[in-house]
Order: C-alpha cells, then sequence, then structure tokens
C-alpha cells in the first residue's frame, strides 16, 4: 500500500427547499427536478460511501425531521418561541401550499442516515434561515435559528457537533452564538486570498469560481486553527464538487482540476475537503456517482486514505 497519506473529508448540505426559496419562485421552475430526485441521491450515495468504508458528514436542516407545519409550530410552542419564529420572514404554511410537503420534510431519509454507520449527522440550521450582513432582522432569525437548532437536537438525543452555515455566510456573532449553543465545529470556507466575502454573487467572483473549477487558478491556503483548541473549530472545505458536464473536454477538464486539487493538498499538508448538495446530483445521478467513484479511484490509487469521521469532537 502507498505510505503517502492522505487525509479527506466528505460533507453534505442536506436542504430540499428550505436552501433554496432565494432561488425557486414557482412550482413550475425546472430546478424542482433536482430536488424531487433527492430520496434517490441520499440512497445511493449512502450505499456509495458505505461501500466504500467513508464516512460523510450530512449536515440537514432540522426542519427536514418534521412532518409538517403543525408538527413545527408544536415544538416552538412548547420552546415558547413560536412568536419569535413566526415573525421572521420564513412562511412555512405558504411553503407548504406552492410546493408540497415532500419538498419541504423527509424524516424518512434523516431515519436511513442515522442507520448508517459511516454517516455522520451535522447541523445545517434549524430553517436555513437566510444571514443578510445588511438587514438586522434577519441577523436576528440567524442566531435564533442556531439556537433552535440547539434544543432541537439536544431534545432528539441528536449530535452538536458541525454546524454548516446556510449559503456558508456567518459573522463572529454567528460562532459566537455556535459555542454558547454547545456546538463543537463549524465548517468554514476556503481560505482564498482573492474572496474576503466567499459568497460573493459579482459577476467576476462567478466567473473566476467557475473557470477555477476547469483550470488550476487559486488554491485554499492552510488555516492554521484547524488542529487547535479554539472553540468552535473551523473545519474548512477546500472544494465545491459540481455536477459532471455533458461536454466531454469540460468534463475533463473538471477531473483534471479535481486531482490538481488532490494533490495540492497532500502536498500541503491540509485534509482534501468536499462538499456539495445532494440536489446538485439530481439529474443524470449514475454520471455524478460514476464521477464521485473516479475521485475516489484516483485517490486510493495515489494515496493511503484516511477518512475524516469526525470523532475528535
Amino acid at each position: 500500500m502507498n505510505s503517502r497519506q492522505l487525509n479527506v473529508a466528505f460533507s453534505l448540505d442536506f436542504e430540499l427547499l428550505w436552501g433554496l426559496l432565494h432561488r425557486i419562485k414557482s412550482p413550475s421552475d425546472s430546478y424542482l427536478k433536482n430536488i424531487q430526485n433527492v430520496p434517490n441521491v441520499v440512497n445511493r450515495l449512502v450505499d456509495f460511501f458505505e461501500s466504500r468504508s467513508a464516512y460523510v458528514l450530512w449536515a440537514f436542516v432540522d426542519a427536514l425531521n418534521f412532518n409538517n407545519s403543525q408538527h413545527i409550530y408544536t415544538f416552538l410552542d412548547e420552546l415558547k418561541l413560536l412568536d419569535n419564529f413566526t415573525s421572521s420572514s420564513i412562511d412555512i404554511d405558504s411553503m407548504e401550499s406552492r410546493f408540497g410537503n415532500e419538498l419541504l420534510y423527509a424524516p424518512h431519509l434523516i431515519d436511513r442516515l442515522k442507520q448508517s454507520k459511516f454517516s455522520i449527522l451535522g447541523s445545517h440550521s434549524f430553517s436555513h434561515a437566510i444571514y443578510d450582513t445588511n438587514d438586522i432582522n434577519t441577523f436576528a432569525t440567524s442566531l435564533l435559528d442556531i439556537e433552535l437548532s440547539s434544543l432541537y437536537r439536544v431534545q432528539n438525543s441528536l449530535p452538536l457537533n458541525t454546524y454548516v452555515f446556510p449559503r456558508n455566510t456567518y459573522s463572529r456573532d454567528h460562532l459566537f452564538a455556535l459555542n454558547n449553543h454547545g456546538f463543537k465545529s463549524y465548517r468554514g470556507v476556503e481560505n482564498l486570498p482573492l474572496f474576503s466575502n466567499p459568497r460573493s454573487s459579482s459577476l467576476l467572483n462567478r466567473a473566476l469560481r467557475l473557470a477555477d473549477s476547469f483550470i488550476p487558478i487559486f488554491e485554499p491556503e492552510l488555516i492554521t486553527n484547524c488542529n487547535s483548541k479554539l472553540s468552535p473549530l473551523n473545519i474548512p472545505s477546500t472544494y465545491f464538487l459540481r455536477p459532471v458536464r455533458s461536454n466531454p473536454t469540460l468534463s475533463y477538464l473538471s477531473f483534471y482540476r479535481i486531482k490538481k486539487h488532490i494533490d495540492y493538498c497532500f502536498e500541503n499538508n491540509m485534509t482534501v475537503h468536499f462538499w456539495w448538495h445532494p440536489h446538485n446530483f439530481g439529474l443524470f445521478l449514475d454520471d455524478n456517482i460514476e464521477n464521485l467513484d473516479r475521485i475516489f479511484n484516483y485517490m486510493s490509487c495515489n494515496y493511503e486514505l484516511r477518512f475524516e469521521d469526525f470523532s475528535y469532537l
């Protein structure tokens, strides 16, 4: 076996429609096909990671584990936080009437994850409240979402390990809130010098990120506090795994880029940390699983793999 050890982490942002309300405004939106196929994606990915004996963090929106809006309201009312939640911009009843419950709730899929030895359960917030740096109301809502996620997970004996922020957007105050509510770690963003705001939607930012998925332009810098005793611990992602392309040339360049990133992480003593959403694999699922298999084959042929199981938390 190759003695060169490579540390590898995988994390999935499991959100269904909760994480896409900013993007999907109509029940006729074509992207809904991706979300409708998420149950198949989840089951295929669970089977895949089990076949590879590889751990994967499933950071799921807690609301997925409810049955309907009344179930959520009962939980909030018992905590005497119903008024705080309903005063936010999230209108669950409207979401249900427009899109149906099957795109919002999936307790059966959460049960499947609980039964999988290689599936580690993390939090992707309670309801995917998005933090807007220019809006004090959404800031308060996002802090409430952290509190609710902690309370829900304690009540349901779910781990308070890793928290993944909605749209990877957070501030120092959010990290303090995580620590105060018992979360041990969070997934930080790639440490790319170019992007002071990692979620910037500027055309230049988006164009560079897209180009970087085919041609090595930027690589993340090592975050030195990753193994420190700081709380909460920063477990930074390093690579967003985009869905496969139908164009053979772009597919070749994409895989070439991924190989270069893997090698870069090894050479710089970094954990290569892939992340994506299940709905990214919603179309062309077989092709995406095949691409993931190619990535594993490349890593296992060139390195001795150590999969991050987050057990040190």
